[in-house]
Parts: structure tokens; sequence; C-alpha cells
């Protein structure tokens, strides 16, 4: 940045560049962070820094010095109040010009959401998830048993807007094991771990299996899909509606016995009621979801526009939640929003809208952050995986 001001008894010419310094500065806990801005012009030049407005001065927390045309600002011991804007400024009898950076201590790597131990049926997909904090950029991988995993035909990873994903296209008996997370920064590891189980049907073959529902038994047809393929048993509810609701037992059965698995399908849609906030406040929509993997969800708004993240609009799907963040509302983001909820057997919608109220309205909404329920049912789609008590 260059400023040239003439006086009626002299020029005055100062510039003003920063060196080794990007306009966000990272830092570890418990380091320091060092401004340093390179000025020219005619003295006598006077360098005062500002952080968020407030002077600095001379103390053991900051070191401040001008020699040979370079202004130094040290922070030591750098905590979390130390992040922030700096602001340095040069000020001769000329004029004044000034630089600005913003200091923010990094982060180590953390699970937002760890992995669980789990029981899988063999011969469909699944995937594990995390979800992770800290200061980027962050490296994730993925071990089993204490061996790295690389992406093949068999499992693809991926690390998308903080949430690493370990996919296995197709489960087997050798699934089975200890897996775990491991993510890495420059200032720290974090690791989660969980213990996956392939369950298959045991016992002697021949098999016969066999679906009931509140006691009657579900044969395939227009609505129902009766499926037993590689040690799975499944069923597929086509159109689900509020009748399909109930028990649904799987039975397996050979020449020696039979065990039995069961499962609750429910279905309930909770009406969603319109929200009210103000201008610059955040807010966050939620869908509550229920249905078997793999769930896409995708957020519309008015007649079907599709939204796209932003730096004011972040997207997830974690835990059965789809949340839509604002973070700042503005005029533009009155309207109505839809979240689309789709897996195999089906979609499902729930909307509300969304009023932004002028910042001069003398009424207050308390509530910033609002919860949109949509309830689907466990399936859509279902699988009955018989793991106990004769898992493999």
């Amino acid at each position: 940045m260059q400023c040239k001001s003439v006086c009626e008894r002299f020029a005055f010419l100062l510039i003003f560049k920063i060196l080794a310094l990007e306009p966000t500065h990272l830092v570890k806990k418990g380091g320091y962070a060092e401004l340093t801005c390179e000025v020219t012009g005619t003295p006598e030049i006077k360098i005062t820094w500002f952080k968020d407005d407030r002077e600095l001065k001379e103390s053991d927390k900051y070191n401040i010095s001008f020699t040979k045309s370079l202004a130094i600002l040290r922070v030591s011991e750098v905590d979390t109040e130390d992040s922030g804007e700096y602001i340095c400024e040069a000020k001769n009898d000329a004029g004044k010009d000034t630089c600005s950076s913003v200091v923010t201590r990094k982060q180590p790597p953390s699970f937002a959401r760890k992995l669980k131990d789990l029981e899988h049926p063999a011969g469909l997909p699944l995937k594990l998830m995390c979800r992770l904090n800290g200061s980027e950029p962050i490296t994730v991988t993925w071990h089993k048993d204490g061996v790295q995993l690389k992406d093949d035909h068999t499992m693809h990873t991926s690390f998308v807007d903080n949430v690493a994903v370990l996919q296995l296209v197709r489960t087997e008996m050798s699934h089975t094991g200890q897996y775990s997370c491991t993510a890495t920064n420059s200032v720290g590891t974090a690791t989660s771990s969980a213990r996956l189980t392939v369950c298959e049907i045991a016992g002697t073959p021949p098999f016969e299996v066999a679906w009931f529902k509140d006691r009657r038994q579900v044969r395939s047809s227009k609505k129902f899909k009766v499926t037993a393929k590689h040690s799975v048993a499944s069923l597929h509810i086509l159109n689900l509606e509020s009748q399909d609701t109930g028990e649904y037992q799987c039975k397996a059965m050979n020449e020696v016995g039979s065990d039995t698995c069961t499962c609750p399908v429910k279905f309930k849609v909770t009406k969603l009621s319109d929200t009210a906030i103000f201008i610059g406040e955040p807010t966050a929509l939620q869908a509550v979801v229920e249905g078997s993997s793999p769930i896409s969800v995708v957020w519309l708004k008015d007649k079907g526009e599709v939204i796209r993240e932003s730096e004011n609009i972040q997207m997830w799907f974690m835990d059965n939640i789809a949340t839509l963040e604002i973070a700042s509302a503005e005029g533009t983001d009155v309207g109505k929003y839809i979240c689309q909820i789709k897996n195999d057997a089906g979609m499902r919608e729930c909307s509300a809208f969304l009023q932004v109220l002028g910042g001069y309205s003398l009424l207050h909404i308390g509530a910033v952050s609002h919860s949109l329920h949509n309830w689907l049912s466990q399936p859509l789609y279902s699988a009955c995986t018989l793991c106990s008590p004769i898992c493999g």
C-alpha cells in the first residue's frame, strides 16, 4: 500500500509492507506471534500498535520495537484471548498509514463425533464417520487392527467439511476388527477407535427365512420385496405409509431349530412451524431423520432452487440430523426452506418459512436456533441382522 501527500514545506512518502506475515496468522498455543512491518517515510515517525482498537503498551506480554525502518510486535505465550485483529499505525507530521493482520491460535484436532462400536450385516455397504474440529490443514488416516488402509475397489475414504468417512462397498466377515481414525495437523494429533463386528446367519444350511408383521407373514408383493442373499435377509417396504407401522419379525429356521429378531417400524412426521429472526442473527434449521443408510440430504429454497454452501451458509448431515446453518441472517434469506431426504426406498420432504426481521423492530424474538423435526420411518428400507444369539 502506498500513500503520498504533498505539504507546503516538504513531500512525505510512507510505504507499508508486511514481511513474513499473512493476513491470517496462525500460532500454536504457548508459542509467540511476531508481526513485522517495514516503514519508510520522513522522520520523526511514531509507531503505535492496536489490538481490536485497543492500544498496546510495552509489557511482559508485548515487546514493541522500531529500528532500521522495521516495526515489530512480538506477542508471547499466545492463548485464546490473544486472537484478534492487530493494527500497526505509522504517523508523522505529514500523515499516517496503517496495516493489519488477524492472529488466530492454532487448534489441535479433536473429535466432535467419535467412532462407536458397531454390529453390521455381511453383504451390505457401510460408512464409518467422524466429525472433526481443529485448525486446517488436517490430514486424516484410517487403520484396521493397526494397519493403514488405502483406497481400492472395496473401500473409499474422504474428508470433506470436517467429516471423515470410511466407506466399505460391501461388508464381509474379514472386515471384522478394530478401526481407528487419526487426524493430524501442525500442532497435534487425535485418534478415535471402535470395533466393527460383521455378522451373518450362523448354523448349518439350508436355511428358511420368513418375515412377519404383527404376527402375520409378509410375502413378496407390490408392497413388499423379500430377499435373502449372502446370509443376509432383507425386507424392502415400498412407498411407506402410516399403516405400514408395527413390529416386523425375521425368523431363520433349519432342521435343528430357529432364531428370531425383531424390528419396530415407526412413521411420524412432525409438522413444521414458521420461524422469525432478526437481521444479523444466526439460525440453524435441523431435520431429524430415521431411515436406512445410505441417506442423502438436499436443501431447497422457495421454488426448488438447490441451496449451495457459502461463507454464510453451511450444511451437514451427522447422527441422523440434517442441519442448515446461517451465520448471519440477511434480507435475501427470507423464504421457504425445504429439506429433501432420500434413500434407496423413497423420498420425504419437510419445509418451513423463514422470516428475517429488520433490526429496528421493537419486538424481540428470543429463540435464535430453531429445530425442524422430520421423523421418517425405520424404512424406507429394513434389513434384519441375525447377530444375536447366533452371530458368526
